[in-house]
């Protein structure tokens, strides 16, 4: 199929028009300057907008590329994005710059004892990925995204698990294909035969570890704060008001139900997951009346009656539907008439402009790490109509620019 490139520039025209509208009405402009406002200030009213806007970049640059060049940088370019968002870790680089002002290569390397044309190699390379400026030459100083790695502890969390966990999770994805390509256990991830240990699913045996569990739980739940992942923006997209008691299954170190407790002061809390998680949850003093902390197998018989039963970013980690389904049903024994699950997880549009690829990502990581499966609406309902037939899908609530969606499931006549 042939696309004219006119066609696409005008189509890039009209959305940022919309955009930068919105930006001179406020006074505000956009900039990889160390102070530029965050693009996260943009209205959900112009998120579709902003999407359509980077999806149609993209495609534009792809096709001026052309196919010999895609296959000649892409996959070089993605190997080095790598090795250098490694480094940046591995030495905290951000660390080394100053807020206010810059630092020269010589300067950077010194302490770090290494050659500096190798470390102004991979800076530069940061450089072009946005992270740091080079406002005059052979002086470093910071961008709006390095200062804002230098000042989220949680973001740098993150950081580390994409350059430490994740890689080798995805060096052992051959091996884990070639042998257990077939099979859906969430023991036998890439993770799990990267670590030579299939004793727990994947998740857990992160978790379990004393040194990186505590990194990759501080990192998920900085993820959990971004815009396009942010609580806010679920909590504005449901009736969560109707519900007293509310069970969140698999909820980590109690983000989301920090958030729901603050919005609904006289909503109650527990939160129920693993032991090796219990450890990272720090109910807030403001809200801990309303807050508990249960440790609970999710492969077992809910045990407490609730209003709601929320599943937050937890079904996705299981490919197998039946798996997926056999969580739901351990619930259905707890639920009462009026009772209601929602799960927060990734509603794929098959619609969905693929140029923008942030969806697929999460998608790559979830299959990567934890033998996950992410799936379209048509998916979740295959997935409660395996769970039981005294079940059915609710409302989809999903937002654009968003990763993840509400979707509703109630007992079989319930009024919507």
């Amino acid at each position: 199929m042939s696309m004219n490139l006119r066609e696409y520039a005008a189509h890039v025209f009209a959305h940022a028009e919309k955009l930068q509208s919105f930006l001179d009405s406020h006074g505000e402009k956009l900039g990889f300057e160390a102070d530029a406002r965050p693009s996260r200030h943009f209205p959900q009213e112009l998120q579709e907008s902003r999407v359509a806007l980077m999806s149609a970049c993209q495609t534009m640059y792809d096709l001026v590329e052309g196919a010999e060049s895609t296959m000649l940088w892409s996959p070089l370019a993605a190997i080095h994005d790598v090795g250098a968002y490694k480094l940046l870790y591995h030495y905290r680089l951000w660390e080394l710059v100053p807020e206010h002002g810059t630092i020269s290569y010589e300067a950077m390397a010194n302490p770090l004892k290494l050659e500096v044309k190798r470390l102004t190699t991979y800076v530069r390379h940061l450089i072009t990925r946005r992270i740091f400026l080079e406002p005059e030459p052979n002086r470093v100083g910071h961008s709006a995204a390095s200062l804002f790695l230098a000042r989220n502890e949680g973001s740098q969390c993150w950081l580390g698990a994409c350059t430490d966990d994740m890689p080798e999770a995805i060096q052992a994805l051959p091996e884990t294909y070639d042998i257990h390509g077939l099979v859906l256990d969430t023991k036998l991830s890439p993770f799990n035969i990267a670590r030579k240990d299939n004793s727990m699913g994947a998740m857990a045996l992160v978790l379990s570890d004393k040194q990186r569990g505590p990194r990759y739980s501080k990192g998920l739940g900085w993820v959990a704060t971004t815009e396009s992942c942010s609580s806010e923006i679920i909590l504005d997209s449901y009736p969560w008001e109707q519900f007293g008691l509310v069970v969140d299954v698999g909820g980590g170190d109690g983000n989301f139900s920090f958030s729901l407790a603050r919005r609904y002061p006289k909503m109650r809390c527990i939160i129920q997951d693993i032991a090796a998680q219990a450890s990272y949850f720090k109910a807030p003093a403001d809200i801990a009346h309303q807050l508990e902390y249960q440790v609970h197998d999710i492969f077992t018989p809910q045990k407490v009656q609730a209003d709601l039963y929320v599943f937050r970013i937890v079904l996705h980690v299981f490919s197998d539907d039946e798996q997926a389904a056999a969580l739901l049903r351990n619930v259905l024994p707890a639920m009462k008439e009026t009772s209601r699950i929602v799960l927060v997880d990734m509603v794929l549009d098959p619609n969905y402009p693929i140029a923008w690829a942030h969806k697929q990502a999460v998608c790559n990581s979830q299959m990567t790490d934890l033998v996950g499966k992410d799936r379209t609406a048509e998916d979740w309902a295959e997935v409660v109509r395996l769970a039981s037939p005294d079940l059915e899908l609710g409302r989809i609530f999903s937002a654009a620019g968003r990763t993840w969606s509400t979707i509703e499931i109630v007992r079989k006549g319930t009024q919507l």
